[in-house]
């Protein structure tokens, strides 16, 4: 899908406690083409935010900065453990983080607010992150960067 500097897309994301001892697993990367990464899900930027009331969805959805003091959290307590590696094989240079809200709900939605489709600066510095050539997102009708699903 195309994504715009200041567009925003939301995630429903359900844990079932009852599988795999209750663990946890959240996480995105949008891809440009196979090991490009665009965006990744990080518990620091401060572009993911969350909502957890199912009243007050229908708001979140709507607006790009409703509930943006929310913002989520690392999953450290009960991590699906094969969730890092999976991200790894399908983007291959994953260095976001597994995120979601409070941990007090099974059942929340995630947002991403596009900010200038750059990945967030890497935990750990790594050769393998692209530099995507000198080309600087700018605000325009036209997508800036092309995104595609990672399965």
């Amino acid at each position: 899908m195309d994504l715009h500097v200041n567009d925003w897309i939301v995630f429903n994301v359900v844990n079932d406690r009852m599988r795999w001892n209750g663990s946890r697993y959240f996480a995105v990367a949008g891809m440009m083409a196979e090991g490009e990464p665009t965006f990744w899900s990080d518990a620091d930027s401060g572009r993911w935010v969350f909502c957890e009331t199912p009243g007050a969805v229908s708001q979140f959805i709507a607006s790009a900065d409703d509930s943006s003091s929310n913002h989520v959290a690392r999953i450290d307590a009960h991590k699906w453990r094969d969730g890092d590696k999976i991200m790894q094989k399908f983007s291959g240079v994953w260095k976001g983080d597994a995120i979601w809200g409070t941990g007090k709900s099974r059942n929340i939605w995630v947002k991403y607010k596009v900010a200038d489709l750059q990945l967030p600066e890497p935990k750990v510095a790594d050769s393998k992150v692209p530099d995507f050539k000198g080309q600087t997102p700018t605000t325009t009708s036209a997508p800036t960067k092309k995104l595609f699903d990672v399965p």
